[in-house]
């Protein structure tokens, strides 16, 4: 009854198992981007132009999450190509990012403007003769959440209209056969997308929207090949 009180919709979600109605989520248009028939290998060793979003953990929060996407140069649309999280300390959050780096080399690396990025760089610049650490902390930009989040282009509401324009590629081959309660970054990402802003969290979410920013803020030119070249491989 005390959690009736404070959160009705998410007793009747969580208690009672009544599902979000589409005029409550954030994106419900996010189905509509599924695919079937792209190559995830293909897509994370193409040449299209990558950018790298993380969301980094709080005081009252632990959860990382980095979320990086390919961005076709000649129709703009956004592929998700690698997602991982974890309740990371800031070396091991420093390897994964130089993992990310060293697979994909990200245009920008955009990290949530918070005290833990701080402690990511002075970790990095400590360690600059570690192999890998060099090669992407100069890549590192802060972004910031307040009240740019519901920005209607810029924040959350403008993934949605993305999602409803079909603007991204959701390669779902890439985890469709997972049960439902799969605990990959992949499933948790769909879920977190799926049930917004109900979800039990939203790291990845909060990531995939750093990694959009960059995308925005720096661009890239027209070449390259269309998503249909990767479909059916």
């Amino acid at each position: 009854m005390e959690k009736r009180a404070e959160e009705p919709r998410a007793f009747e979600r969580g208690f009672r198992l009544l599902a979000l109605s589409d005029d409550e989520r954030t994106f419900p248009s996010f189905e509509q981007c599924y695919e079937h028939g792209v190559s995830l290998g293909e897509l994370q060793r193409g040449s299209w132009p990558k950018f790298t979003g993380v969301d980094l953990a709080g005081a009252a929060r632990r959860g990382n999450a980095i979320f990086t996407i390919a961005v076709d140069p000649s129709t703009k649309r956004r592929v998700p190509v690698d997602l991982r999280h974890g309740a990371w300390r800031s070396n091991e959050t420093a390897a994964q990012i130089a993992e990310v780096n060293q697979l994909y080399s990200p245009v920008v690396i955009m990290v949530e403007n918070n005290g833990y990025q701080q402690a990511i760089i002075d970790w990095c610049q400590a360690n600059k003769g570690v192999a890998g650490i060099s090669d992407f902390w100069m890549k590192l930009e802060a972004t910031t959440t307040g009240r740019n989040k519901m920005d209607p282009r810029l924040g959350l509401p403008g993934l949605q209209v993305e999602f409803a324009n079909k603007a991204w590629i959701v390669p779902r081959n890439a985890y469709e056969t997972h049960p439902v309660t799969c605990p990959c970054s992949w499933c948790v990402w769909d879920r977190e997308v799926r049930n917004h802003p109900l979800a039990p969290s939203s790291d990845l979410v909060m990531a995939m929207w750093f990694a959009r920013q960059g995308v925005e803020n720096y661009g890239y030119a027209a070449h390259g090949v269309s998503i249909g070249d990767l479909t059916a491989r």
